[in-house]
């Protein structure tokens, strides 16, 4: 199998060959093709299964932090806890 590169939220993961070995119709190891090694964690880059979408139907993606200024960032914190701050 060829499990191909993926930005996860946790961090980057690169290509990987890996073979899947089954016993008794369940998974019993996975194999690292490069090094021979099995994995003890494993991962698939997950498949699109839905979009977000507002009430008059634009479609939205999911952007995760690191896809924004620290400005904007900074900015929103302090409009949003505005209220908290004057308590």
């Amino acid at each position: 199998m060829l499990r191909r590169p993926f930005d996860f939220p946790d961090g980057k993961e690169g290509q990987i060959r890996a073979r899947l070995d089954f016993q008794n119709d369940r998974l019993a190891k996975i194999e690292n093709l490069d090094n021979q090694r099995s994995f003890g964690f494993f991962r698939l880059d997950p498949r699109l299964i839905t979009m977000l979408q507002s009430p008059n139907g634009e479609q939205r993606l999911f952007v995760p932090r690191s896809g924004f200024p620290d400005l904007l960032v900074d900015t929103l914190i302090a409009t949003e806890d505005r209220p908290l701050l004057r308590a």
